[in-house]
């Protein structure tokens, strides 16, 4: 219910601020989203993560996209590197909870 309310306010400010709504509005901002979730620690195939790391994530992002817009990158690359950000966090991820199950695997041998 809560995610049905935040959506609707949502649409409500978009509507507001551009005088319009279409039904393609938002096609193209899927990337954004899940880099910015990812990038703020939210792990990509679910179970942690906190809406201030997306946060973090999100402002980390923005600053990003508005330098890389200011060096006059091309949209193309913009995205490509956002997509490297989005696989190096994962990477990361994957890496930081593989060294915390093997340190969790070594303490339960010692306590055995």
């Amino acid at each position: 219910m809560t995610n049905g309310v935040l959506a609707g306010l949502a649409g409500v400010l978009y509507a507001s601020r551009f005088n319009s709504v279409g039904a393609t509005t938002g096609t193209g901002l899927e990337l954004d989203i899940v880099a910015a979730a990812v990038v703020g620690g939210v792990a990509i195939f679910g179970g942690s993560g906190s809406v201030v790391g997306a946060a973090i994530g999100a402002v980390l992002l923005t600053t990003i996209t508005s330098a890389l817009t200011a060096l006059r990158v091309d949209k193309f690359w913009q995205q490509a590197i956002v997509g490297l950000l989005i696989l190096a966090a994962i990477i990361i991820d994957r890496v930081a909870s593989l060294r915390t199950a093997k340190k969790l695997r070594v303490s339960e041998a010692r306590n055995v």
